[in-house]
């Protein structure tokens, strides 16, 4: 499912939009590794990601709390994953966090 459904509000979006330099295979190994972990983190709700040919993507991650984010932040693996992202696989990057209070959602297939 690409689109996050049934989120319980309010909560936390972090928001990690990035311009890739590198598609070498330790990158793509990387990155499935921390999306197979975050989804066992405590706080945990929810992820949606986009990426083009050109090295753009952004990925939204929703967590139930602030501290759920800041625990997640020091999780092994993830500070080597962002230790190698500013190292040698992001020309720029940006990480926003907010809160979310109200969402709306349109899914045909189930009526709504």
């Amino acid at each position: 499912m690409f689109i996050s459904k049934g989120l319980t509000l309010p909560c936390y979006a972090v928001i990690f939009s990035s311009l890739s330099t590198s598609d070498d295979d330790a990158f793509g190994t990387m990155g499935a590794s921390i999306d197979e972990l975050v989804k066992n983190e405590e706080g945990f709700l929810s992820m949606e990601s986009v990426y083009n040919a050109s090295g753009e993507s952004i990925t939204v991650c929703y967590w139930r709390t602030l501290a759920d984010i800041k625990r997640w932040k020091e999780v092994a693996l993830h500070q080597e994953a962002q230790r190698l992202g500013k190292q040698k696989w992001f020309d720029e990057y940006a990480v926003r966090i907010t809160e979310i209070k109200e969402s709306y959602e349109l899914n045909k297939e189930d009526g709504i």
